[in-house]
């Protein structure tokens, strides 16, 4: 709340937490468990599976969004727009498709609104030297 990034509305608040349920459904935390290349490309293959409806949700939440803004749930960006962001970076980092379907326009106009945003690129360009695991082989810093 002291970034005013979380809803004064309580149904906008209720949505904008259902929307970070929705992204613990992809449980990319696997990942920067799994220690082989192997295993890596197998959860990669696993989330490029479930993204597409993931995206799809994503995209009706926005709809529905009676602001009609491009904003998920409220008028302006909430932290539900960032962690959809954050999680669609990450898995990009990781290497899955997040675009490479048909994805829905409104989700990738999101995508591009969030990154043009020079707080969540200072964000992006120092998350991983807090990890206390090491990014291996992998490109953990899919481009800006």
């Amino acid at each position: 709340k002291k970034a005013n990034l979380y809803p004064d509305d309580i149904i906008e608040a209720c949505r904008a937490e259902s929307v970070l349920d929705r992204i613990a459904d992809l449980n990319s935390i696997r990942f920067y468990v799994e220690t082989t290349d192997e295993g890596r490309n197998a959860i990669v293959s696993d989330l490029n599976k479930k993204l597409p409806s993931f995206l799809k949700d994503i995209e009706n939440f926005i709809g529905k969004n009676p602001h009609d803004n491009g904003w998920i749930v409220s008028r302006s960006k909430t932290f539900a727009d960032i962690a959809v962001f954050a999680k669609l970076h990450e898995m990009q980092s990781m290497g899955c498709q997040i675009f490479d379907f048909e994805s829905p326009k409104r989700v990738q106009q999101l995508y591009s609104r969030t990154l043009a945003d020079p707080k969540v690129v200072a964000f992006i360009k120092t998350r991983w030297q807090s990890l206390s695991f090491s990014p291996g082989s992998y490109n953990y810093h899919a481009p800006l």
